[in-house]
C-alpha cells in the first residue's frame, strides 16, 4: 500500500492521501468499509475492504476533511487561550482608555513634582546655608589660576578641616571664601598659597566669580 490514494464515499471524492494517512483515517472511522479507493481521481475504484492493511474503526464514521480532489491538510491543534481576569479583558478591549489613563497619571505626577519640588528649590536656595558649595566653587576657580593645577591639594575632612568655616555669607547674598591650597610652583616646589574669592551662587549649582586673588 505504498502509494497515494483517493477516497470515494457516496458522491464525494477526497484526496490524494498517502498510505499512512489512509490507514489513520480508517482507524479514526473517517473511511468506512463501504468506501471505495483508487490511485487516480478517475478510478478504477476498489472496495475499501479489499485494500490490504486497512483496519476499520467500530465507532460511527466522521466526515473527511475536504470534499474535493485535493486534501486540505489539517494544521496544528488550536492554541488554548489562558483565562483572563476582568481587568486584563478590559485592558485588551479598551487599550486606548488604559493608555489615556496612564498618560493622565504621568502628567499629573510630573505636574506635582514641578509645582512642589522645583519652585521650592529655586526660591529656597538663597535662604539655605551653601557655604560648602561656595568653597568648592572657589577651589574650582583658583585651580585654573595655578601653575600646576594637577598638583593641587586642598584642605578638607581628611586633614581635620571644616571647609564651611572658610566661607562667609554676606548680606547681599554673595559668599566670601578665604582658604589655602598646596601646589607646585614654577620650580616644582610644593608651597602653600592662601587665596580669597568672592562669588555668587546660582540655584543650579554654578557660580559667578566677582573677584579672586592670591594673598601674600
Amino acid at each position: 500500500m505504498a502509494r497515494d490514494w483517493y477516497v470515494r464515499q457516496g458522491a464525494d471524492i477526497y484526496g490524494p492521501y498517502p498510505s499512512a494517512r489512509v490507514k489513520s483515517l480508517a482507524l479514526e472511522g473517517r473511511i468506512t468499509p463501504d468506501a471505495e479507493l483508487a490511485n487516480a481521481p478517475g478510478g478504477p475504484w476498489h472496495p475499501a475492504t479489499s485494500v490490504r492493511g486497512l483496519v476499520f474503526a467500530v465507532t460511527p464514521p466522521a466526515a473527511l476533511e475536504t470534499p474535493a480532489a485535493v486534501e486540505a491538510w489539517p494544521g496544528p491543534a488550536p492554541e488554548k487561550k489562558p483565562q483572563l481576569s476582568a481587568v486584563d479583558r478590559m485592558a485588551q478591549e479598551q487599550p486606548a482608555l488604559f493608555g489615556c489613563l496612564f498618560l493622565l497619571v504621568l502628567v499629573v505626577g510630573c505636574g506635582v513634582f514641578v509645582s512642589q519640588v522645583l519652585p521650592e528649590t529655586a526660591e529656597g536656595f538663597e535662604r539655605k546655608d551653601n557655604r560648602l558649595l561656595a568653597v568648592i566653587c572657589a577651589q574650582s576657580h583658583i585651580k585654573e589660576m595655578l601653575r600646576a593645577p594637577r598638583t593641587a591639594k586642598w584642605p578638607g575632612a581628611m586633614s581635620g578641616v571644616d571647609l564651611q568655616t572658610h566661607a562667609v555669607k554676606l548680606k547681599d547674598g554673595t559668599y566670601a571664601v578665604e582658604s589655602w591650597v598646596d601646589a607646585q610652583n614654577g620650580f616644582g616646589a610644593l608651597i602653600r598659597t592662601h587665596y580669597a574669592v568672592r562669588l555668587r551662587l546660582r540655584h543650579d549649582g554654578s557660580s559667578v566669580v566677582i573677584s579672586a586673588e592670591f594673598l601674600k
